[in-house]
């Protein structure tokens, strides 16, 4: 899938090559519906969301607390970043002692098949 940026800007690809690809007769009308197209949002729980194709993937993570009940974060990543792992752990030399941490895996460029990557992170967060 896409990144809310990445999806925005493949929206804005596709409404230009809406008025390119228009003949000059059909200039105007093109611009217009390029225009509407732009400005339509269509709730992806109705329509589903936009397919990127093999190897595109957009991943966030949600930190919740389970006392409040309530997001305490939500981390958005870059296009062709995905989450694949996360685990809670404390660290034994942490400067608070006790103090629990978020360590998220990460692969970037993904290809299922065959099974390759550009690279991998892991993010810390507290």
């Amino acid at each position: 899938t896409f990144t809310e940026n990445s999806r925005n800007q493949r929206k804005q690809q596709i409404a230009e090559e809406m008025v390119e690809t228009a003949d000059d007769e059909s200039k105007m009308e093109a611009a217009k519906l390029a225009e509407q197209f732009l400005s339509e949002d269509l709730p992806e729980e109705t329509f589903s969301s936009p397919k990127a194709g093999n190897g595109m993937w957009a991943s966030q993570i949600r930190i919740l607390s389970p006392i409040k009940q309530e997001t305490l974060e939500i981390i958005k990543f870059e296009q062709n970043e995905a989450a694949f792992s996360i685990c809670v752990c404390q660290f034994n030399n942490s400067p608070v002692p006790g103090l629990t941490y978020i360590v998220v895996g990460t692969s970037r460029d993904l290809s299922l098949a065959p099974r390759q990557c550009s690279g991998g992170f892991l993010y810390t967060y507290r």
